[in-house]
């Protein structure tokens, strides 16, 4: 029988050669040698001002730097290539190096991102994450080294649970956490705003790190340390533009500045030149630098234990230019809570519930900023005109109800810009509308700064004594016995004084006292937990009494000892 086998010709047949898969070098090279195993150029694009970038180095570690790094800024590069074990040590390597970017001719079109902050109409996030107009994907390159510092931890609803029992009705706590919104909206308004700054001055253990914590908490946060998301102040003077640049557009927080310089005139002058140079939103140039440098706005907080400009000396002229770049929000010694107008309910002390409230910043942070970031980057997406005008309205609003209290014209500026803040927080659902309106806030923030005259102390007692002064020729005193008052007095009269039992009672109607202190929830609950106003008792206690017999039927006060 036929094999139906055919055997193969003998020129198809396999070589038997014991060197025959020697003789295949393409297919030794495919499986012994992998191609591109070290090094290499992995990536180049043309960014958004027609400067070239390279991603250099291996498909699990590799640096993005620009062409014009190898000209400026050599060194840096190199030791960025040495980081990751792209080792360009001798000259010979370091000419290879520079030949291979050099004969590199294939770019493509992409966004640079060289720190945080607005990137056209992109807002980039310290670690990397970024948040982009609906319809426009164009590719966004990261060439800065990401922070752990800000990737959100928790929900926002998270967040605002844990803080709310700190900021409802807390007014240092609600413009901490406005003031911690203004870094992005700086893009959106009119030319001639400084960067804002505000410092927070008081004693020891009087919660103000704990407020700068809570501000960071916006944005970024670290349990690890002792200023969650803000930063130190132990560096040196130049080092502070690399962090304005990694805070672009947000907030930073500094805590303890007071401590800086190693001697009170290095302090001085360490102060002064950083006050000025935070106010700018340009870094420092120096020599071989572009003649463009990139902005870096944003919102400066610190603490301190004594104010700044006392630290600092000077002329009188440059001292006075200080003061109109920094808010000084002063807590007076005799302020009972400290950093608090009231402790919250559920807190046995003013220490326990600021403790409470820094380790609530310390488990949630950063999904705020993003709510709002992305609010603002929808609607500049639709309409960037009308977002405009709506900043400038509002802010316009707060600075006419500024208009009559004296002061820096660029602190009730940016006063006026935190209450703008506020309310678009409060509108798009970042804040909660019980945490207290703008009005309210800055109302309360104001006599902190010794603005109009006011001290500053703000204790909820010195406030309503202060407002008798104020009115001493509109408050009626109160007869004894007691003569009937007319309705149409009673309404629009500032209040009644009486003696009584041995003290001295500021009898103030309801409507009169809420339209007097836009925080009267707060000062009234202040008061009551002092025991410093007559409560009406019953199946559920009352703050307000009914007007003393014979006096006007039918109505009720607020009864406030004031002596």
């Amino acid at each position: 029988m036929t094999s139906s086998i055919r055997k193969r010709p003998a020129r198809q047949r396999r070589s038997r050669d014991p060197k025959g898969p020697r003789q295949r070098p393409d297919l030794v090279r495919t499986k012994y040698t992998p191609v591109h195993s070290g090094p290499r150029i992995l990536d180049a694009v043309q960014d958004q001002h027609g400067a070239n970038w390279f991603r250099y180095g291996t498909d699990k570690r590799s640096i993005w730097f620009a062409v014009a790094d190898l000209v400026t800024a050599q060194a840096r590069v190199f030791g960025r290539l040495a980081a990751i074990n792209a080792r360009v040590l001798t000259p010979r390597s370091q000419t290879a190096f520079k030949q291979e970017i050099e004969d590199h001719a294939t770019f493509r079109d992409a966004l640079v991102a060289t720190r945080p902050g607005w990137l056209e109409n992109h807002f980039v996030f310290g670690d990397g994450s970024v948040i982009s107009p609906k319809g426009d994907g164009r590719e966004i390159i990261f060439a800065f080294e990401p922070d752990r510092r800000f990737k959100p931890r928790g929900t926002l609803a998270d967040w605002q649970k844990r803080v709310d029992p700190f900021v409802r009705q807390q007014a240092l706590a609600h413009f901490a956490l406005a003031f911690a919104l203004v870094g992005p909206l700086l893009r959106f308004i009119a030319r001639g705003q400084l960067n804002p700054q505000a410092e927070l001055v008081g004693d020891q253990e009087t919660g103000k790190s704990a407020i700068g914590v809570l501000a960071s908490s916006v944005w970024a946060g670290d349990p690890d340390s002792d200023v969650g998301g803000g930063e130190s102040l132990d560096a040196t003077f130049n080092s502070f533009d690399e962090v304005k640049s990694f805070r672009s557009d947000s907030v930073v927080f500094f805590d303890e500045a007071n401590l800086v310089g190693s001697s009170a005139g290095q302090r001085s002058d360490f102060l002064q030149d950083l006050i000025f140079k935070n106010s700018s939103n340009r870094g420092k140039r120096r020599m071989g630098d572009p003649t463009a440098l990139e902005t870096a706005s944003l919102a400066i907080l610190s603490t301190t234990n004594i104010p700044l400009k006392d630290l600092v000396n000077g002329e009188n002229a440059r001292i006075r230019a200080m003061h109109s770049r920094l808010i000084t929000i002063m807590l007076a010694p005799d302020r009972p809570y400290g950093v608090l107008d009231t402790v919250p309910p559920g807190y046995a002390s003013a220490r326990d519930a600021i403790e409470a409230m820094q380790a609530a910043a310390d488990e949630c942070w950063g999904t705020p900023a993003r709510k709002f970031v992305a609010k603002l980057v929808q609607r500049a997406n639709r309409d960037e005109d009308r977002l405009q005008r709506r900043i400038a309205r509002d802010i316009a609003r707060a600075r006419q109800a500024l208009a009559d209290v004296p002061g820096s014209a660029r602190v009730k500026k940016t006063l006026a810009l935190v209450a703008a803040a506020s309310g678009l927080a409060s509108a798009w659902g970042v804040f909660r509308e019980a945490w207290g309106s703008p009005t309210a806030m800055i109302d309360a923030i104001l006599p902190l700064t010794g603005a109009g005259g006011l001290a500053a102390s703000i204790s909820p007692i010195g406030r309503v004594r202060s407002y008798v002064e104020q009115h001493r020729d509109g408050l009626i005193e109160l007869p004894d016995p007691i003569k009937p008052v007319q309705i149409k007095v009673f309404e629009s009269c500032a209040g009644f004084l009486r003696h009584h039992k041995g003290r001295t009672e500021l009898l103030i109607p309801g409507d009169r006292l809420r339209a007097e202190f836009h925080d009267h929830e707060t000062i009234i609950h202040a008061l009551n937990q002092d025991g410093k106003i007559r409560t009406e008792n019953g199946k559920q206690k009352k703050l307000t009494i009914k007007t003393p017999r014979g006096m006007c039927i039918g109505k009720r006060v607020y009864c406030i000892f004031i002596d």
